[in-house]
């Protein structure tokens, strides 16, 4: 590994990230290619090395259609509430992270994460009902596969996912409004000028 590093002029990290994902090749700039990495030990993999946080599933623990709208909960590691915030910006505020909301945001029903809460290191995992997220942009719903093809406005995507039998509005937004593929095969969702 050290000599691959050396002569490749990449990193240990990026090597054993990739290693034997049939389809990932990683620029090498000291020989000025893109290589693949395999270890004939080990199995061959498939799909992506790389995880968006987003994309993560949401950590079995806390039923998350249960909580309130519009905040967002700490709950310790076993599960018992915390504290709660107005938003992932105050979170990160009051837990240690300063102005980085994001450190909150990209894990939010997914896991775990280290903070500090009045000087004291613990682990805390944020968590927000489904149906808080997408609440501030009017949508068009028509259901294709009514014979009267009118489109029902909402005022969010939450009051519309609702409306249509979904509980993850990040979801549908992600995989059915900005690629404008119908939900469920039949409600073709877009966003509205106010």
């Amino acid at each position: 590994m050290n000599s691959a590093v050396d002569v490749l002029g990449t990193s240990r990290k990026t090597i054993s990230t990739v290693m034997n994902y049939t389809d990932t090749f990683v620029n090498c700039p000291k020989l000025g290619v893109k290589c693949r990495f395999i270890e004939p030990n080990l199995p061959m993999k498939n799909g992506s090395p790389y995880t968006s946080p987003y994309m993560l599933p949401d950590l079995q623990g806390v039923d998350y259609t249960l909580l309130p709208l519009k905040r967002i909960y700490a709950f310790t590691e076993s599960f018992e509430l915390h504290s709660d915030y107005a938003d992932s910006t105050q979170a990160a505020n009051l837990c240690g992270f300063g102005d980085n909301y994001y450190r909150v945001s990209r894990y939010i029903n997914k896991r775990f994460i280290a903070c500090t809460v009045g000087g004291i290191g613990m682990k805390l995992l944020f968590a927000q009902n489904p149906l808080s997220k997408g609440g501030r942009k009017p949508v068009m719903c028509l259901d294709t596969s009514d014979l009267n093809n009118t489109p029902v406005r909402y005022k969010s995507v939450a009051e519309c996912a609702k409306a249509i039998g979904s509980t993850d509005t990040s979801g549908l937004i992600k995989n059915y409004i900005r690629p404008s593929i119908p939900f469920k095969g039949k409600y073709l969702i877009s966003y509205t000028v106010s």
